[in-house]
């Protein structure tokens, strides 16, 4: 193992042992309901290809990026995150494994930025996740496809600031993007859909003392 790649698993490690998952979940905390739906450019600078020794197969790595996508509210989406997640944009490296001319799965990560209403850069987050996953099988789904094109799944995990109130918030949600591109125009889209939850500490007003309790 590399001295990079072992510092990336430790760095990990740690996060995972100092998560306060306990802690969190005693606070008192609101939720406050995300769900978005974008379409916006995708732009690609020039792949990069690492051959595999021995496996015939070759590993892909591509830096994308995605202009300023406006976000616009589905059926679920709450007020403060109509108010704060108004715009995305944001890049991301993928890499993949390609065996033949057959692609498959992929991983991605990036950092994504978020502005308001205003145009006020409001938060910014951690993109992580899979190009390809799209084998939900049973018992959940009946999609019995293993390697379908174009898709990728993952998170956004990150911080936001109302710029009104200037109080932060943990932001946690799930995306679902398709996209297209040109290999000969050098040009595509994303679309997407962004479903989750802004987690806030709750206002004094909000707490409600447990009556069940003696």
């Amino acid at each position: 193992m590399t001295v990079f790649f072992d510092r990336i698993i430790q760095n990990l490690e740690r996060q995972i042992d100092r998560f306060p998952v306990t802690r969190l979940i005693e606070q008192h905390v609101c939720l406050h309901n995300v769900s978005k739906t974008f379409e916006v450019e995708l732009l690609q600078d020039v792949p990069r290809f690492q051959i595999c020794q021995g496996d015939q197969c070759s590993n892909v790595k591509d830096n994308w990026g995605f202009g300023s996508a406006a976000l616009i509210s589905y059926n679920c989406d709450s007020p403060l995150s109509e108010r704060l997640l108004s715009t995305l944009e944001g890049s991301y490296v993928s890499a993949g494994v390609v065996f033949g001319n057959e692609f498959r799965r992929g991983v991605q990560v990036g950092r994504v930025y978020f502005r308001d209403l205003n145009q006020h850069q409001t938060g910014r987050g951690i993109m992580s996740g899979n190009s390809n996953i799209q084998s939900h099988h049973q018992p959940i789904y009946d999609d019995p496809k293993c390697d379908s094109s174009a898709y990728m799944d993952g998170e956004f995990r990150g911080v936001l600031e109302d710029p009104i109130s200037n109080e932060k918030c943990i932001l946690a949600v799930q995306y679902s993007m398709k996209y297209e591109y040109s290999e000969s125009r050098h040009e595509g889209t994303i679309s997407g859909i962004l479903e989750g939850s802004i987690v806030c500490e709750c206002a004094p007003s909000d707490h409600h003392e447990d009556k069940t309790k003696k």
